[in-house]
């Protein structure tokens, strides 16, 4: 943040990502928050890199941060199986978090659509508050 800070552009934000949010910090919603105004890109996965929510993050403290600070952008389940050999290899991949890659990204969906609901009063409008 201070790097963001000192630029002072627009054109610069942070991107967060709760796997290395929940390795980094000691409270990934406050890392949210000291974000708030700069997060500009979200990346959600499980704490081994699996998909979002069959992992021991606090997701229920992820989306109030983000409703909190104001967040309306994209959150992208960020995952990878070991059938691409070269990521996971990079990644540090060396047992399977899903049947396919496909599983990751439908499981995922399906989590952070219903963490994550959107209003039906604003189709464009990512967050709402817990009923």
């Amino acid at each position: 943040m201070e790097v963001v800070d000192a630029v002072g552009s627009p054109s610069l934000g942070v991107l967060l990502d709760t796997f290395h949010t929940n390795i980094e910090e000691r409270d990934p919603a406050a890392a949210i928050r000291a974000c708030a105004g700069h997060l500009t890109h979200f990346h959600a996965c499980g704490c081994d890199r699996g998909a979002p929510g069959g992992d021991h993050i606090d997701w229920a403290a992820i989306a109030a941060a983000l409703r909190e600070t104001g967040y309306e952008g994209a959150v992208v389940v960020e995952s990878v199986t070991i059938e691409n050999l070269a990521i996971a290899r990079a990644a540090a991949i060396w047992r399977p978090l899903a049947e396919t890659q496909d599983a990751i990204a439908v499981d995922g969906l399906r989590f952070l659509r219903a963490l994550l609901p959107a209003p039906s009063h604003s189709p464009h409008h990512r967050w709402s508050d817990p009923a």
